[in-house]
């Protein structure tokens, strides 16, 4: 089935979108010297 690849595939990106976006919330929060809450 086609499917499951194209679901993988979504995961994926949307998991490397996910990654992106919180490195660049970090590394914001790093310069700008702002204590981040632990989960």
């Amino acid at each position: 089935m086609t499917t499951q690849r194209w679901i993988l595939a979504f995961c994926l990106s949307l998991a490397s979108v996910f990654g992106t976006v919180e490195l660049f919330k970090t590394k914001e929060i790093q310069t700008c010297e702002y204590k981040p809450i632990n989960v």
